[in-house]
């Protein structure tokens, strides 16, 4: 499979974005094409936290176990995974452009690692689309909680100033 890469610019502080995209424990309440997560390691999240999430892709429920090998807070933090005899390595960058703006890259890489899934990588090429689809909506989820929170504090601030 080809790498499978985009750059998406989202109207949230740094530390907000990269906080609700890696809320893995709470991810099925809040990104919708997540239908459920079973936490398999406790305490905060980072280097070492496992988990299994189940989907729909592609008009099949998928359930595929995670965990992350790398976690740089408001930088970045790669997930990875092994599954139908390939190992999947996606990273998610973060980059700040001002105080309520942040560039978020990502990018998977699938290595097939068994004949089986070396002989069906063609047609891999036909779930990029899928995939990037899939992670674009979690991304846009992800966005939707930030601009609630954002509203939130704007209230919240409001308020404030009344009294």
């Amino acid at each position: 499979m080809p790498v499978v890469s985009f750059n998406e610019r989202v109207n949230a502080p740094i530390a907000r974005i990269f906080g609700t995209m890696t809320d893995i424990p709470n991810a099925s309440q809040f990104m919708s094409g997540i239908e459920s997560v079973e936490m398999l390691s406790e305490g905060a999240v980072g280097v070492g936290t496992r988990w299994k999430e189940t989907r729909a892709m592609l008009g099949k429920q998928s359930t595929e176990e995670m965990w992350i090998t790398e976690f740089n807070e408001n930088e970045n933090y790669v997930v990875e995974a092994e599954s139908c005899g390939a190992k999947y390595r996606t990273e998610f960058k973060f980059k700040s452009v001002d105080n309520y703006t942040t560039d978020v890259e990502m990018k998977m890489v699938v290595q097939p690692i068994t004949l089986a899934a070396k002989l069906m990588s063609p047609i891999s090429y036909f779930m990029k689309g899928a995939i990037i689809k899939a992670i674009k909506k979690d991304l846009d989820d992800a966005r939707i909680v930030c601009q609630n929170q954002y509203a939130d504090d704007t209230k919240s601030s409001v308020r404030q100033r009344k009294s």
